[in-house]
């Protein structure tokens, strides 16, 4: 049996009336493609590989915190707590619920690093290495 980890986070297709909403616990962190391509077992390497190897960004929802994050490339590593829009019903939270800002100085930067390993090393959120983080969290997109 699935185990839910958050009620009600996709938005239903329109035409989709009977369509699950809910993200299950097995839905978390990288998929099987990402370790993969990453040749590697442990998220942090994966994260690695996707930050160092192909310059990609993470966009992602940590399931602890209920809150959307991101990790760029913009002077150096950044994590960005994304914030809620004002406007948001509350519903449905993979849809528009968040503001992005690409500024630079943006006061949504919780930690800023050099190199991606001095990232990995530090970054914490709610007291969670990165790692521990991404596997309870639903991995967006990375671009």
């Amino acid at each position: 049996m699935k185990k839910i980890a958050v009620k009600n986070f996709f938005y239903p297709p329109v035409f989709e009336p009977e369509y699950d909403t809910n993200l299950y616990e097995a839905d978390l962190g990288f998929d099987q493609y990402d370790h993969d391509m990453a040749m590697a077992v442990r998220t942090e390497n994966v994260l690695w590989f996707m930050l160092d190897v192909i310059g990609f960004d993470v966009y992602f929802f940590y399931t602890a915190t209920m809150r959307w994050y991101l990790i760029d490339h913009c002077n150096g590593i950044r994590l960005l707590g994304l914030r809620t829009r004002e406007d948001w019903d509350g519903k449905y939270i993979r849809g528009n619920s968040i503001v992005f800002s690409d500024d630079v100085d943006s006061p949504d930067t919780i930690f800023r690093a050099d190199t991606v390993d001095e990232f990995i090393k530090r970054v914490r959120i709610d007291g969670k290495p990165i790692g521990e983080v991404l596997d309870w969290s639903f991995i967006d997109e990375y671009s």
